[in-house]
């Protein structure tokens, strides 16, 4: 039995087949595991959009509170890095090759620590720090569309545009001679906005992703 098994080129090709991943009992999951990164990708957004909201309308009534706010991006940075950490030792997820949350989750941990340590030398460079940050959570809603693309989501399109917006806003500081911080040390306006605005798309984005997670899930059950 288990030679005609082997010599099953049917089986070989479902057991070989990287969408799929095979349960304990036996059973297929449904979700492919590119789809699984985006949807635990989509959740981090949903962090970063609450942090952002907190920073933007921090900045907007207190704009000289620096040093604060660059301890609390230190803070969210360490527990993310932790929970990266964390999520990679109690998944399977060492055994892929290709997967470095712990590293990814270690070296957030290092830059929070570094944050924290070095607050104040820190507090004057805030608006890069932040247009960096916008610019990763730009890049993650960029892979997220492509995942929309492979959902088969018509409007994919119009969700890469968004991020290509928060990662114009955010090279408009990295690219700028000005720190964006006055002489009297407030941050400036612009800032807080971009802050939000990628806030608000960073959620419009996971809440796309889910739903489409969802029905794809749902048409997966349906035809097992």
């Amino acid at each position: 039995m288990s030679k005609e098994r082997k010599n099953d080129p049917s089986v070989e090709t479902n057991e070989g087949n990287n969408g799929k991943n095979s349960s304990a009992n036996g059973e297929v999951a449904v979700v492919e595991p590119a789809e699984k990164r985006s949807s635990a990708m989509s959740y981090i957004l949903a962090i970063f959009a609450l942090a952002y909201f907190a920073l933007g309308a921090v900045l907007i009534f207190n704009a000289g509170a620096l040093s604060t706010i660059v301890c609390i991006m230190g803070v969210l940075l360490i527990l993310m890095g932790i929970w990266w950490i964390m999520r990679y030792l109690r998944n399977d997820s060492h055994i892929e090759p290709s997967n470095y949350d712990f590293s990814f989750g270690v070296l957030m941990s290092i830059v929070g620590i570094l944050l924290l340590v070095q607050n104040r030398n820190i507090a004057g460079w805030l608006p890069h720090l932040l247009a960096v940050s916008v610019v990763i959570t730009s890049v993650m809603k960029m892979q997220n569309t492509l995942a929309l693309r492979r959902l088969r989501d018509q409007n994919w399109t119009l969700f890469f545009l968004m991020a290509c917006i928060t990662l114009i806003m955010a090279c408009v500081i990295l690219f700028n001679k000005s720190r964006f911080i006055s002489k009297d040390g407030t941050v400036h306006i612009y800032v807080s906005v971009m802050l939000i605005v990628d806030g608000v798309l960073n959620l419009i984005n996971m809440f796309r992703l889910a739903h489409k997670l969802r029905i794809f899930n749902e048409k997966g059950m349906n035809k097992g």
